[in-house]
């Protein structure tokens, strides 16, 4: 019994020497030979030994994958023997594994980018109208001009765009014109609606809400209805709402402000007049009464 652990134990320490030298190869034989042994033994604790230098020579020799399973075998034991400092040590080579295995893959991702763009840029839009020749091959889904031919061969690394879409200038003059033809004739037949309801109108609490689609409609309308009233009519129809606007006072503030100084003093006067002549009235007709009363008795 003393024999086989001290084999097992001496297969260890060959195995950690070669790994110090750098002799990766030997040690993982090494440990891979003590491993064996101490499972034949059931030896679990020699068992996490050997597991642990197996990992590490297999970690030197960028075997990544295999080292991460020895790894978490050796975690899995070592949690099962209550060897925290095994255990915690294992994690942090793991960490490391996970991290350098990240840092290849971004890598190769950066490798292999331009050959994802290359086939992007291959990829056409169905409204896309192009034709080109690709290594020798026409491109089954390309549809090509018989007058122009087709198109050289397309760059991989060149991104395949749209062609530039071009407008007519002149239509487009045309339509802008157009529009701005449209506005005037809308606020002038604007003008006339408003102009037409103020004069005709009764003053309302709150203006009618009308629907922005219906705006136009409505003044058309109005517009219309304007049109079809004689021009002499119309006109009186104007200056009349002008007089009125002008008679009638909004408020007795403006009224007063309105009137001059000698006009404001005038009828204080004819208000005293009256005052006066209307208490002589009821002082007179206060005597009267008296009189009557003492001649029937």
């Amino acid at each position: 019994m003393k024999e086989s652990i001290g084999s097992v134990w001496l297969y260890h320490d060959i195995g950690k020497c070669q790994f110090e030298l750098g002799r990766y190869e030997e040690a993982l034989a090494a440990a891979e030979t003590c491993h064996e042994q101490a499972a034949s033994k059931q030896n679990d604790k020699w068992q996490l030994r050997a597991r642990l230098l197996k990992g590490q020579c297999l970690l030197k020799l960028n075997e990544l994958v295999e080292a991460v399973d020895t790894l978490k075998s050796a975690a899995k034991l070592a949690d099962r023997l209550d060897d925290q400092a095994t255990l915690d040590y294992v994690q942090q080579l793991i960490d490391r594994v996970a991290k350098t295995l990240r840092t290849m893959n971004e890598r190769r991702r950066a490798r292999l980018a331009p050959d994802v763009a290359a086939q992007d840029a291959v990829k056409i839009q169905p409204s896309d109208v192009i034709a080109y020749q690709s290594h020798g091959q026409q491109d089954e889904e390309g549809i090509s001009d018989d007058d122009e031919g087709s198109l050289p061969p397309i760059d991989p690394y060149i991104r395949v765009t749209k062609p530039p879409v071009t407008e007519d200038k002149s239509k487009k003059n045309t339509e802008s014109c157009s529009d701005s033809e449209d506005d005037i004739k809308v606020m002038k037949l604007l003008g006339k609606a408003r102009a037409l309801s103020q004069s005709c109108t009764p003053i309302l609490l709150a203006k009618p809400k009308i629907i922005p689609d219906e705006a136009k409609f409505e003044a058309l309308k109005i517009a219309e209805i304007a049109d079809d009233q004689p021009q002499h009519q119309q006109q009186q129809q104007d200056e009349k709402a002008e007089k009125e606007a002008v008679s009638r006072p909004s408020s007795m503030s403006e009224y007063l402000k309105s009137l001059d100084r000698g006009d404001f003093e005038e009828l204080q006067k004819q208000e005293h007049r009256y005052f006066e002549q209307r208490s002589r009235s009821s002082s007179s007709n206060g005597s009267g009464g008296a009189d009557s009363a003492s001649s029937s008795r």
